[in-house]
Order: structure tokens, then sequence, then C-alpha cells
């Protein structure tokens, strides 16, 4: 052992081991709660480097008793752990009466011995942490997620050999010894600030080897940097926002289109518009919510609107979660645009149409995204919902001739009552991807995982969506996924657009409200 002299007292060092050993090893004596922990202790602990840099100190400041005898402190978590195989030493006070023998023991056992050989890392189970609004205005979308992932998780650990699905014939991963994966929740309540700590918690409370999330690329967007911190692998399935693979992370990786394409989609549908039935329409207006996702979408159709030739004549940016929009409504009929383009949620977007109707107002067409396609979007609103658009992934009249995702349809239904739509079978994709990885990584390391998602190429005849293929590019963002338009009629979502693709003709334009 090194002795370590602080304030005039030796300290001891007690192990050198890697970072995520450290983490272990702190959760026998702290309960880590959002960047705080708590700790049975009468003196600071201070964790250094090999190189005597002080990564994080706590100060002995008392915070309530759990019983008369055991003082509570408070420490600062001061550092960032970037570097996963970076050498640690941990300094702390060593009092009789926190049980030595324990401790020795403990470290002889698992650190002092090489840490974890790979073997031992063959767990029986594999915890992956899901990040999704489970509550708030947008927990319909993290109830559909959360049915589709837990149907994911069922197929990959029980054996499915009809279903043509990575390692559906398999009973768990086989190269790690059948080992389960199980899905440990996270509820980011709609917002970055939870995102963040529920990505925290996950990894340091939960140990989970990998995170998977968030819907929402605001909330992306934090989760994301907190993984990026602790060096665990993040896979997204579902936020569009461009900015989330341009920050150079080395551990994010999304599995679905940017808003640059989709963006680009609508506003090259309605140029087909305008040559089809010599619409001539020109004038664009933009609604978008204020958070990152709504922010880029509506930069993005801006772009694409110029490019194309279009005239955006008003942009109404509002607040995330705000329950009025009369103002924002009423600002956009006096601009009166031929098109109009919705870049909010589900709730926004059940708001806007109602406020609409109740100013007596329509463009010639108003798109959204497959925010829309959610059943809570026709059960508010019933018929006033049909002939709007929709940008979408996930088309059910175009998949339901594809076999694999008619037998996924039936399972989720007799499983749920409900089917897939496009949040959630992206979502459940996202599963089979990282359960991918993990597998051909035949490890729980982050490193050979990351690996592993660099080389994968999972066919289109092997996933629920109407895909060629996932293969990352080298930004790790999905290489290809195509969008097409539908729109509401009679109740139902067809497809229109692409024209060769169309189940249904395109009703040009919406009918007036007064002509329902």
């Amino acid at each position: 052992m090194i002795e370590y002299t602080y304030g005039g007292e030796t300290w001891i060092t007690i192990f050198n081991c890697k970072v995520k050993d450290l983490i272990k090893f702190s959760k026998l004596y702290f309960k880590i709660v959002s960047s705080y922990f708590y700790a049975h202790i009468e003196r600071p602990i201070i964790v250094i480097c090999s190189t005597n840099r002080i990564f994080s100190i706590c100060k002995p400041c008392p915070k309530y008793d759990r019983d008369k005898d055991n003082k509570f402190y408070q420490l600062y978590l001061l550092f960032s752990i970037r570097d996963r195989d970076q050498e640690v030493y941990i300094v702390k006070n060593l009092k009789k009466e926190i049980g030595l023998s324990i401790v020795l023991i403990f470290l002889s056992s698992v650190f002092l011995t090489g840490c974890i050989s790979e073997k031992e890392e063959e767990a029986k189970e594999i915890k992956i942490g899901c990040i999704w609004p489970l509550t708030g205005d947008l927990a319909a979308y993290g109830a559909a997620n959360k049915r589709a992932l837990e149907l994911a998780a069922d197929i990959i650990n029980n054996k499915y050999p009809d279903l043509d699905l990575p390692l559906a014939a398999s009973e768990g991963l086989p190269n790690l010894g059948g080992a389960k994966i199980k899905l440990v929740w996270g509820d980011s309540r709609g917002t970055p600030e939870e995102g963040k700590s529920a990505a925290e918690y996950l990894i340091t409370n939960e140990e989970v080897i990998a995170l998977l999330g968030c819907y929402q690329s605001a909330v992306t967007e934090t989760a994301s940097l907190a993984a990026e911190t602790y060096g665990i692998p993040f896979l997204n399935p579902d936020s569009s926002a461009p900015k989330l693979t341009e920050r150079g992370f080395k551990w994010f990786w999304r599995c679905t289109p940017k808003a640059i394409d989709w963006t680009r989609n609508a506003l090259e549908f309605y140029t087909d518009v305008n040559e089809k039935f010599g619409a001539n329409v020109r004038t664009y207006g933009i609604f978008n919510e204020d958070t990152l996702w709504g922010t880029e979408t509506g930069d993005w159709l801006e772009h694409w609107a110029d490019e194309f030739g279009f005239e955006v004549i008003e942009r109404v940016q509002y607040p995330h979660e705000t329950t009025d929009l009369s103002a924002e409504v009423l600002k956009m009929k006096q601009a009166n645009p031929d098109l109009v383009h919705i870049a909010g949620y589900i709730s926004d977007s059940i708001l806007f149409v109602k406020t609409m109707k109740e100013n007596n107002w329509l463009p010639k067409m108003v798109m959204s995204g497959e925010m829309i396609q959610m059943p809570d979007f026709l059960d508010a609103l019933g018929n006033d919902g049909n002939y709007f658009c929709l940008t979408i992934l996930f088309p059910q009249d175009l998949v339901t001739t594809k076999a694999l995702t008619v037998k996924l349809n039936e399972m989720m239904d007799e499983k749920y009552g409900k089917t897939f739509d496009d949040p959630s079978a992206r979502a459940f994709t996202g599963l089979f991807v990282l359960a991918d990885a993990i597998n051909r990584a035949g490890s729980t390391d982050p490193e050979k995982i990351n690996a592993a998602f660099a080389e994968t190429n999972i066919p289109g005849e092997k996933m629920i969506l109407p895909w060629t293929a996932i293969q990352f590019d080298e930004n790790h963002q999905l290489k290809a996924g195509g969008y097409v338009i539908q729109q509401i009629q009679d109740g139902e979502y067809y497809t229109v657009w692409p024209w060769e693709l169309a189940t249904r003709d395109l009703i040009w334009p919406m009918p007036r409200w007064d002509e329902r």
C-alpha cells in the first residue's frame, strides 16, 4: 500500500483499477443521487489519477442523520470520466469501523486479480438503459415504445425461429453464453434535464452497458452527453435533429434518418403536386416548437423551401408544452400561406387543428410528422383529422405486404391490443441493432461494442421497417432510410407519394371546414 499525506493526516491508497471498476467499487459505500454522492465518512474522499491530478474532492459538510451514530456528507462530482481505461487511485481515510477486512477481501477477489476477466464479464443478464417520456405530455410515446421494446426483448431472449429477425432463432445472445437482455427504464418526463439525470442514474446506479432513447432530440442531446462523459455506447433510434451526429461524439450512434431528409421530401412532394395538379402553390408557413428538434426542423424547412422555389412568408415559433395557440394560429391566418407545416409533437398538432377550426381557417394543405399517426390524433379529432398529410418512415398500408411486419403486428396486437406505429417501429428496430452489436462484440466492453456498431450491416428483409439496410457512416449516422407522404382519408392512413407507391390518390386541396 502507498501512504498519502493530506492536511497532516495519513491517507492510504486502497487500489489501482480501471474507471469502470471504480464505479462498481463506489457503489459499495456511496448512494449516487443525481450529481451528488452521500457517504458514511468523517473525512474528505479524494480521487486522484496516477499523475496526481485531483479529480474530485468531498468536503465534510454534514447533510442529515440516518440514525444517531451516522452522519452523511455531500460530495460534489467535479470530474468527467472520459477514458474508461484511465488508471485511478482512491485515497481514503480508513477507520476500523468501516470494516477494513471486508474491503480487502472485496478488493482481492475483484480488483487485485486483474479486475474482471473476459470470461467473467459474460454476464447472465445484459442491462440496457432505456430513456423515454413515461410521464408528462408525451407519455403516449413512452408507453408505445415501452411495449415495442418489451416485445423485442422477449423475441431476443427466447426462441422464435419463424421470425426472420437478428437473434430471433437463438435464446439470448449466443456469443455471450446465451445472456438475456434486461431493459432498465428511465423516465425523461419530456425534459432535457430529467433525461440527463436518468442517463446518469442508469449508468452509475444500474450499471447498464449501453443506453437507448430518447425520442425528443433535445432530451437525446443531454442524455447522450452523459453517456459520452462516462464512455457508454448510446444508440438513438428516433430523434432527427441533424446536430446530434455533428458533435463528433465517440459513443453516439443514430439508426434513423435526419430532419434534413424528411424536410426535403416534403418540398419535393409539393413540387410534384404543382406539376401534377397545376396547383401553382408557392407560399409557405411554418409552425415549430422551440426545442432543438422543432427549431432545426423549421430551419431545414426554410432551407429546402428556398431551394425548391417556395417563399416562407410566416414562421411562428411557440413554447414547447403550450396549452394555447390562439395567437399563433391567428398570426398565420393573417399571413394566409398556401401551405403550412407543423413541426410539433402530438399534443401540439391536436391543439393546432382544433384552433384552426375555431378560427375557420385552413390553407390548401397542412403537413406534420409521424406523430399524427399515433391513435391519439384521430381519437381526439375524429373526422376533423381527415385530409392532413404526414411524412412517415413506417407506412402501415405499405408494410402490410411484408410478411414479417404482418406477423409482428399480430404479435403486438395479441400481447398489448395495439399495433406498431412509426415511433414504436423505430424503437423496436433500435433494440435489435444494439443487441446485434453486443452479440457480435462478444463482450460487454464498450470499446468492443463501439467497434461492432461500425461494422453493422442488417439487411432490409430482417427488420420491420421498409428500408434497404442498416449501416452507419463515418459520423455514426444511418446511411439510408426513406420517407413517404401519407394522407388521412376516412379515418385511415394512406400513402399518396411517391406517386408510384400510392395506395390512394391525394385529395387536393384539403376541403375547407364548411365543405366537409
